[in-house]
């Protein structure tokens, strides 16, 4: 870490040639005190650990080339400084040796990861209230809960944990924050093995945040199958959906130099990703969560997708490529059936053809 520290402060001072939105953030969290939302050296090293785990597995493919990186590569994060330290700390374990004042940086001002550059609308009135919204997020209201069939155990447990919650932090269970809320919180000082204290001086114990897991994690399960979820997960991510869909076939068909496309996002982009693409669990993302896509060829074949989430191959669980598996061993996938998914396929698995006049049905929920 401390080598990490002594080379992103030196790429800070340098700058670079590309007109970078990032030029103002700083590069690593050195901070005496951690700010609001903000990442932390622990959350640094994982970004780092996921980069070289990943440069292991692909460096001897020779993907790139170190004298066109600044083609090769583009990063695309938040306007939170957490996306690009985050960014950073994994490019520093993929490519060490890496300048990053040579490299493509955009920002994206939404958590979907849309951009002017994505060649499609981003603005969606119809889910534009409901961009933070993930499957460990969604109805949470216990009326709601109670209302839906088959929700009795479900109902319950979260009942349970709320009355908890209520006893622990001296507020009415109808005043507390929503208990996604309340779990990150707790989660973020778990991990980093600091108490949670609440306004009385008491300490949230590690037990109540793993009721607070379990809970909102069956939320979410429940949540991935809900008709009016998954609409929105649909919406949201179209956009993202069809640039990585049709930059691969630009790759497959030599139209674009770029090899590698960096998407730092949040739990509130993973989730909602992988649940359209119909690999969600339900369960809240992982610190440093990520879904990779890679693209294969063979010399006059056609182009091959594979996925993995957090490392597991998931090709095979993908909407569009269940029992169409090309090599079950690799896990690959026609890269046609992942582009007939994103110009058509998804849109119309919610009763839709067109994308902007779908964004103009807002949802009642």
């Amino acid at each position: 870490m401390k080598d990490f520290y002594k080379t992103m402060s030196s790429i800070n001072r340098r700058g670079g040639s590309r007109q970078n939105p990032y030029e103002n953030y700083t590069t690593f969290p050195d901070s005496p005190m951690c700010e609001r939302s903000s990442l932390t050296p622990i959350g640094v090293s994982q970004h780092v650990r996921n980069g070289r785990y990943l440069r292991e597995r692909y460096s001897r493919h020779r993907l790139l080339n170190r004298d066109r990186l600044s083609d090769q590569v583009l990063i695309r994060g938040t306007k939170y400084t957490r996306t690009f330290q985050s960014a950073v700390a994994f490019l520093y374990g993929l490519l060490p040796e890496l300048d990053l004042g040579l490299l493509q940086f955009e920002m994206a001002d939404n958590n979907s990861m849309c951009t002017r550059e994505t060649q499609y609308e981003c603005w969606c009135p119809a889910i534009s209230n409901l961009l933070s919204v993930f499957s460990c997020t969604f109805h949470q209201e216990l009326t709601r809960i109670r209302e839906s069939s088959g929700s009795e155990e479900l109902y319950n447990h979260v009942s349970t944990v709320y009355r908890q919650l209520s006893q622990k932090i001296g507020l009415p269970a109808e005043d507390l924050p929503r208990m996604s809320h309340i779990f990150d919180v707790g989660i973020t000082h778990f991990c980093h093995n600091k108490p949670l204290l609440t306004t009385r001086g008491d300490c949230v114990e590690p037990l109540m945040i793993r009721s607070m897991y379990e809970a909102v994690n069956e939320l979410g399960q429940k949540s991935r199958l809900d008709k009016d979820f998954v609409r929105i997960v649909k919406l949201k991510m179209q956009p993202l959906m069809y640039e990585i869909a049709h930059r691969m076939q630009a790759q497959a068909r030599e139209r674009t130099s770029l090899k590698l496309v960096l998407y730092s996002g949040h739990d509130s982009t993973v989730d909602p990703l992988s649940c359209a693409l119909g690999i969600a669990t339900g369960v809240w993302p992982k610190y440093a969560a990520r879904i990779v896509f890679e693209l294969y060829a063979r010399s006059g074949d056609a182009a091959f997708l594979r996925v993995l989430l957090d490392g597991v191959v998931v090709t095979g669980d993908l909407i569009f490529c269940r029992d169409r598996l090309t090599d079950v061993g690799l896990g690959l996938c026609k890269i046609q059936h992942f582009l007939d998914f994103v110009n058509q396929d998804s849109l119309a698995s919610i009763d839709e053809k067109d994308y902007k006049l779908a964004c103009q049905r807002l949802l009642t929920i």
